[in-house]
Parts: structure tokens; C-alpha cells; sequence
């Protein structure tokens, strides 16, 4: 029986054994862009957010909203409550991204083609929200796409009879109330808790994770996800020990500056040696190139065929929808796409086949081809 148990488990909740990075209320990096705005959730999802955390709130006319706030005084400097307004009322103000408030159906809409998932938060107190919810869950087909999140114990045993397959977290409480639930969450760490929930097969999330050390000592104590106002900083953090496979026929780096000091290695390398890369790795949002004798940082060297981005900034402007990739060699797409008529920073360039890749981050490409205008 405890074997069955396990195994649909493990069918419903295939993340909890990876580790999933949270975007609270979007990228919002503590109020430098707009919390709930698609000016934070599109910066989210280029920056590597495996999910994005929605709060709800219910309008007068059961339209399901995006703020943590039943009130717009702290976001949209007016004092007018949710609850008491229809929605297209609600659309009169803008907020600092000069953005009107968004329904929960206008962020499905702009996120559901690039594959983004999504941590819903219900309220208590709000009459019909989790039906209302599910409902359009199920008709935008997010089924799979969904975490559910609560304070409330009575919000959460509504979801599980309404959506029995969706995963729910419980927030804060005490965790020995989890019930069926399959996640826990809290503002701080417990070792206890750590150990009850995995011993009852059960995923811990933190939220309020924003600092690199804290990350990675989470991560290190076994934590499935964080929720977290730096998904970026989370994301680079989340990459620092992973490996990168690379073309190594293609990588041959040559060393620019006046010399290069091998980490891990007494070696020196002077100008102009080349050397081949048989891997990469991202330390602090920084490449590091790989080779047989060490690794060398990307600030020493430049590409002699390709692979290595070299330093030029500007920006870039798609007037169609343009998928992500991982490296300049477009055969390893990120499952995301940028969305029609928008524009983004770019940080490096680097030409394959004729025609340029422009780098938006970390590993993250646009194929120059997708690009309608380049502004250096």
C-alpha cells in the first residue's frame, strides 16, 4: 500500500524531486518593478522563473484579479477595495508600470503560450474564489501547470475536493496540519519540519529567499523550492555547479588579455594561446570555460570559431514571437518565447552560420533572425 501511495505521488508532483524557483508576485526585486505588473512576470519568466506566484482577489462582478492587496492604495496609489468594484472600474488606475490592474484570464493569455506555470494563492473569506478558479483552470487547459497555495486550511480542502489532482501548498501553520496537502511552506527554516515532511513524503518551499548564501544553503539542506523576489539571482545560483555540454570542435578559445591564470592550476596562459573547450559552467552569472588542464573565466578569452559571447550591449526589437535558446547554436531551445512587439537588452553578440545570436542574459539567445531592429 505505502508503495502505491509513493507512486502516485511521484506521478502528480514530478518537480519536488528537482528544485523549483518561485517568482514572488514576478521579478519585483524588492519593488524595482511593479509587483503583479507583466513588466515583473515578463522579466521572471526571461530570467529563468520556473514559476510565477499569483495572489487573487475576487472584484464585486467575480472577476478573479491579480494583487496581494484587496486594496489599490499601496500599488496604485488610489483607495478604492476590490471587493467593492467591478473589474473594468478597477482598470481606470494605472500602477508605477503604468500597467491597470490584470485579471487572472489576462495573464493565462500572455503566459500560456510560452509554457509558464503558475503558484496560485486563494484568500480566505472570499465566497466562490475556488470555484471560480478551477473553473478557469480548466478552461484554459493549466491543469498540469498549476501549484495551489493557501493560509487558509478551508481554502485548501475546497481545491482538493474541486481539483483533487492539482498539487497544494500550505502556508505557514503548523506543518503537522498538512494533511493531504503536498507542500509546506514557511518564512524560515526548521529542521524539524524538514525532516517530518520528507519523512511523510512531502515538499518544503521557503518564501523571503533572497539572498545568494541563504539560497545556497536551502538548496543544501534539501529544500524543493524557494519563492523569492530574485529569480535571477536564484537561477545563477541554482546553475554555479551545473556543466554544460558544449560543441568542442567548434569552441577554440584564444586568450586576449595579457595573460590567464587556469583556475585550479598553476598553468599560465600567455596572449594569443588557443585552447579547446570541452565544457562549460556558470559561476555567478559569469561563463567559465573548460578545457583538459582547467577552466578559464570568460572575461580572459574570445571566440576564435564560436560559442564565446564578447562584450557589446544594445538593444533588439521582435515584431513576431521569438523562441529562447540556451546557446548560440539554436539546437537547444528553452521552451519559452518572447512575445510579439516587445523589445530587450541584449549583452553579447556572437555569429554562427552567417547570422547573429544576441545574448538577453546568462544562457539565454534570441536568433538574430527573429530580430526586426537593432539599436547599438
Amino acid at each position: 500500500m505505502k508503495i502505491i501511495k509513493k507512486m502516485s505521488f511521484i506521478l502528480v508532483l514530478p518537480f519536488l524531486f528537482g528544485f523549483t524557483n518561485i517568482a514572488h508576485r514576478g521579478d519585483n526585486e524588492l519593488g524595482c518593478y511593479t509587483e503583479h505588473s507583466f513588466q515583473a512576470y515578463d522579466h521572471a519568466v526571461i530570467n529563468g522563473a520556473d514559476y510565477l506566484e499569483l495572489d487573487l482577489q475576487k472584484t464585486r462582478d467575480n472577476v478573479l484579479v491579480v494583487s496581494h492587496d484587496n486594496n489599490l492604495g499601496r500599488v496604485f496609489g488610489v483607495d478604492q477595495d476590490i471587493e467593492k468594484n467591478n473589474f473594468q472600474d478597477l482598470r481606470n488606475v494605472k500602477n508605477r508600470a503604468g500597467e491597470p490592474i490584470h485579471s487572472l484570464q489576462e495573464v493565462f493569455d500572455r503566459y500560456k503560450p510560452d509554457k509558464t506555470k503558475f503558484m496560485v494563492e486563494t484568500k480566505d473569506g472570499q465566497a466562490g474564489m475556488e470555484q471560480i478558479l478551477v473553473k478557469q483552470i480548466k478552461q484554459n487547459g493549466l491543469e498540469n501547470r498549476i501549484l495551489f497555495e493557501s493560509f487558509s486550511i478551508d481554502s485548501l480542502k475546497k481545491l482538493a475536493k474541486l481539483a483533487p489532482n492539482i498539487p497544494r501548498t500550505q502556508l505557514g501553520g503548523d506543518y503537522h496540519d498538512i494533511g493531504s496537502n503536498q507542500y509546506f511552506s514557511d518564512g524560515y527554516y526548521d529542521k524539524n519540519a524538514a525532516e517530518y515532511l520528507k519523512k511523510h513524503d512531502k515538499g518544503y518551499i521557503l518564501w523571503g529567499v533572497n539572498e545568494p548564501r541563504k539560497m545556497r544553503k536551502m538548496m543544501a539542506n534539501g529544500v524543493n523550492g524557494l519563492i523569492t523576489d530574485f529569480p535571477e539571482r536564484l537561477k545563477n545560483v541554482m546553475w554555479q555547479k551545473t556543466v554544460l555540454p558544449v560543441h568542442a570542435i567548434d569552441a577554440v578559445m584564444k586568450v586576449e588579455t595579457p595573460f590567464a591564470i587556469v583556475k585550479d592550476s598553476y598553468q599560465i596562459l600567455p596572449k594569443g594561446c588557443l585552447v579547446k573547450v570541452d565544457k562549460l559552467t556558470l559561476q555567478n552569472g559569469k561563463l567559465k570555460y573548460g578545457f583538459n588542464n582547467g577552466w578559464l573565466s570568460e572575461v580572459d578569452v574570445t571566440a576564435v570559431n564560436r560559442n564565446a559571447p564578447y562584450s557589446e550591449q544594445g538593444q533588439i526589437f521582435l515584431t513576431r514571437s521569438a523562441p529562447l535558446w540556451r546557446d548560440p547554436l539554436g539546437d537547444k531551445n528553452l521552451d519559452r518565447s518572447l512575445r510579439t512587439n516587445s523589445k530587450w537588452n541584449y549583452y553579447a553578440v556572437s555569429t554562427v552560420s552567417g547570422h547573429k545570436f544576441y545574448n538577453l542574459g546568462s544562457n539565454q539567445w534570441i536568433d538574430g533572425r527573429d530580430v526586426s531592429k537593432v539599436r547599438n
